[in-house]
């Protein structure tokens, strides 16, 4: 594979990004589909299969609650939070370098 010219390797890059998006859609039409034979929260065995439909997650929508129960208001319901603006305002990048305060990802690579 190594053998393969950059120009070929990016080629075949977004050749697999379209078959993933064209299976993750199909994925996605399938598991509609087992939402429409197993209620929610069931589980079936079927030819070898055991096929499960969990309950969806429950979450609070905190853009609605903070718009319902604003903290100038309510300041029990928050907490505070670091500023980050404020921590690069006032510690100098090489302090935070030298602390190992930076975590990096790995390098993305873009094909277009």
């Amino acid at each position: 594979m190594t053998t393969m010219t950059l120009a070929q390797t990016a080629s075949r890059i977004q050749t697999i990004n379209k078959q993933i998006s064209q299976l993750t859609d199909e994925k996605h039409q399938l598991e509609d589909h087992v939402r429409t034979l197993i209620p929610e929260g069931e589980t079936r065995e079927e030819d070898g299969y055991t096929i499960t439909v969990r309950t969806g997650a429950r979450r609070l929508d905190t853009k609605k609650l903070a718009a319902a129960y604003p903290a100038t208001r309510n300041p029990e319901y928050y907490k505070p939070t670091i500023d980050i603006a404020a921590v690069k305002r006032m510690i100098p990048t090489i302090v935070l370098e030298q602390d190992g305060f930076y975590t990096v990802s790995t390098p993305g690579v873009t094909i277009k």
